[in-house]
């Protein structure tokens, strides 16, 4: 394809040649970890004390399950479990002018990790020998594997979805573009 001899090869050269690829893959699988949500609207000390209480002696998860190495999410978990993973009685609010007994991190519980690939796929159309002068052609797509990525868990005790798991995010988005230099 190198040589331009004829029409033909110009022609085919310049449609299926000089095309780049570039992509990049994030993945965490462990996610961050559950943080504990300020209370809206207490009356208290500030700081710390805005933050939900645990009730004594009662257990913050519902099962015995060790979420430390990521919570593995599946259809059975959003689906026949709506309560989450959460104890919603375990969670009081803190009385006023006293401070929270919770932690400000769940470390042992972890919202579900992502996986993502990017990737762009571009040519450029020049319009003579000078190269300052050309077209740019571009398919940009943003999950381009459409692989299957959950939010984070609810932490809110005020919410009537505490403890599960705030939908799925970042669905395959796709976008073609044309750009003009000269």
């Amino acid at each position: 394809m190198n040589s331009t001899d004829t029409w033909g090869k110009r022609v085919l050269n310049a449609v299926v040649g000089g095309w780049a690829l570039a992509g990049v893959t994030t993945w965490y699988p462990k996610g961050t970890p559950v943080l504990l949500p300020r209370v809206d609207g207490g009356v208290t000390a500030p700081g710390a004390a805005l933050r939900w209480s645990l009730d004594p002696g009662a257990s913050y998860k519902k099962s015995g399950v060790d979420y430390s190495k990521g919570l593995i999410v599946d259809g059975s978990f959003i689906n026949s479990s709506p309560e989450g993973i959460f104890n919603s009685s375990a969670f009081v609010r803190t009385p006023d002018y006293s401070l929270s007994n919770a932690p400000f991190v769940f470390p042992d519980v972890r919202n579900p990790g992502g996986f993502y690939t990017d990737a762009t796929l571009l040519k450029k159309f020049y319009f003579s020998g000078d190269t300052a002068r050309y077209l740019e052609a571009r398919v940009e797509a943003v999950n381009v594997l459409n692989h299957a990525n959950f939010g984070t868990i609810d932490n809110d005790p005020d919410s009537p979805t505490f403890g599960g798991v705030n939908g799925k995010t970042g669905s395959r988005t796709m976008q073609i573009g044309l750009r003009l230099f000269f």
